[in-house]
């Protein structure tokens, strides 16, 4: 009996399964005949589990292989392009022996994306009721909402994360930074999209600390999000076994959000440093998981 795939309707459209050995004793590896670099691991015994499905690779080109208007929510953290050389070296000195502050977060983070070059073409994977929603540097929010509205989506909220434990200011000349931004914005005007209104009111604007303990330890992404914030968003702006898209996986929270409330999940991480960091996370679930993962260099035997 093949895997239930009919959630996925269109970008997963064409696939032609075929079993293959056992991969583990609890699961049954598939191989897709249309495409030999891509398989799938079945939990064995599962019925209508939500899939998770991460390709590693540059999101500009993975979007061009999911069918327009196939995508109901898009929820990322795009890098801001704050990067810089700086560090702060506390080591020595008024500040003591500590860790020392890099504000270098990698490469990725170097001004090599705006929005108008992903925003465009992520907004034609949406349904007509769907629902985009992205981070945001303080710098680039005006040009993140000029794109969307030139893109056809109507802004419903730029709103504020609120972190409860900013970091301390080393060199105490200025405040703490405790907020970012982040954009919601729908295809339609008035209703009609997938705003889940039975979860009750909510401001624009969300209380909770930044990543710590387990969470930061184990995945350490720099600029990781916390769970409990992108699952405000997956909770309030779409319904369960929805599709989200998440172009920028990072450490991969949108998809352990997706995995712990019952969506669907599509990530693109172009830093294959970061593949094995989200493969252990949310196979770290113990909940049942169809587990889709797409290698573009990888030939299965």
């Amino acid at each position: 009996m093949l895997p239930n795939l009919s959630v996925y309707r269109q970008p997963l459209q064409g696939v032609i399964l075929h079993r293959m050995k056992k991969a583990q004793s609890e699961k049954v590896r598939w191989r897709d005949l249309t495409d030999p670099c891509r398989y799938f691991l079945i939990q064995k015994g599962e019925k209508d589990m939500n899939k998770i499905e991460l390709k590693i690779g540059d999101c500009r080109e993975l979007m061009k292989e999911i069918n327009d208007g196939s995508i109901d929510l898009i929820l990322t953290d795009p890098p801001y392009n704050i990067s810089s050389s700086q560090k702060i070296i506390r080591n020595e000195g008024k500040f003591g022996k500590a860790k020392t502050i890099n504000y270098d977060f990698g490469e990725w983070d170097y001004g090599n994306i705006s929005p108008n070059a992903w925003v465009p073409l992520a907004v034609s994977k949406l349904k007509d009721n769907g629902v985009f929603i992205s981070m945001v540097g303080k710098r680039e929010a005006e040009n993140m909402m000029k794109t969307l509205e030139e893109s056809g989506m109507f802004i419903r909220h730029l709103g504020c994360w609120c972190r409860t434990n900013p970091v301390p200011q080393i060199r105490k000349v200025k405040w703490m930074s405790g907020t970012e931004l982040f954009v919601i914005a729908t295809k339609n005007r008035g209703g009609g999209h997938h705003f889940n209104y039975e979860e009750g009111q909510h401001p624009d604007y969300i209380l909770t600390p930044i990543c710590m303990g387990n969470e930061r330890k184990m995945w350490g992404h720099p600029t990781q999000k916390p769970e409990k914030l992108f699952e405000i968003f997956v909770r309030w702006w779409s319904f369960r076994n929805d599709v989200v898209l998440d172009p920028f996986a990072g450490s991969g929270t949108t998809g352990k959000c997706c995995q712990n409330l019952g969506r669907n999940c599509i990530l693109f991480e172009k830093d294959t440093r970061w593949k094995s960091v989200i493969e252990k996370r949310l196979m770290s679930n113990n909940q049942n998981l169809q587990y889709f993962m797409k290698e573009e260099k990888e030939k299965i035997k």
